[in-house]
């Protein structure tokens, strides 16, 4: 008796391991795996000391990327869904909230282009585009965002300012919901900037492209190098295996 009892009760276990497995694995995270690979570099703080040339670095990684064989798309963000980073501030809505009582929101600092590249929806009005990098005044939010803080009214024209000494920025678009934390994360309110904005040092490339893993790979590397081979490269794989 005692060992069908325990016989029955690894069974129960096993079986609500294996379907826990299963729902997981088909919780859509909200971008495309599918042709990706991302590299994540750790910038050299004695290579690039300023703003403007971790700015001129990403931009010129991002230009050799595209001209590389089989790459169809580039992009950037600073923090890469799965990859546990996160930057929350205080976001202050123009005559929405008071001063004090700014919600919290993860701030993304991205590329034009990078919607389109990891295969995230755009809902309405548009994503950003190379002006938005170098005018820097612009926003694109997701749609927690504008369920939380815009239960009436539309987001699009309205200003954002994150943190309290940012800059005010234009929302111009809203995209769809991405599971940063995994497929048993909750899906946070986001704010989407130019990445001309953001200071941190690690900065995430992502390619879409025809060519298998290891070509994808190398094409990511040979960019770097060509733009500065001093720089370290902390992790490459496929989304594919970010996931997994």
């Amino acid at each position: 008796v005692a060992q069908f009892v325990m016989s029955f009760a690894l069974l129960a276990g096993a079986t609500l391991l294996s379907t826990s497995f299963r729902n997981m694995h088909r919780t859509e995270l909200g971008f495309d795996t599918e042709g990706v690979t991302a590299m994540t570099v750790a910038l050299s703080w004695d290579r690039v000391t300023t703003l403007e040339e971790r700015t001129a670095f990403t931009r010129d990684v991002l230009r050799e990327m595209e001209r590389s064989p089989g790459v169809e798309s580039a992009a950037m963000i600073n923090s890469l869904p799965l990859s546990g980073t996160r930057s929350f501030r205080p976001v202050f809505i123009e005559g929405r909230t008071e001063e004090g009582r700014e919600p919290a929101m993860a701030i993304r600092g991205v590329s034009a282009g990078y919607h389109a590249t990891m295969g995230i929806p755009l809902i309405r009005g548009r994503a950003f585009e190379s002006a938005d990098i170098d005018g820097a005044s612009t926003a694109l939010l997701n749609e927690t965002a504008v369920r939380l803080h815009w239960p009436v009214g539309d987001p699009i024209g309205e200003r954002i300012r994150p943190g309290p000494s940012g800059p005010w920025l234009t929302v111009v678009g809203v995209t769809g919901d991405v599971l940063h934390d995994g497929p048993t994360g909750e899906t946070l309110p986001e704010v989407y900037v130019p990445y001309s904005l953001e200071t941190l040092d690690a900065k995430s490339f992502v390619a879409r492209g025809s060519a298998d893993r290891a070509a994808l790979n190398a094409a990511l590397r040979d960019a770097l190098r060509r733009v500065d081979a001093g720089q370290p490269v902390r992790e490459i794989r496929s989304m594919g295996e970010w996931v997994a």
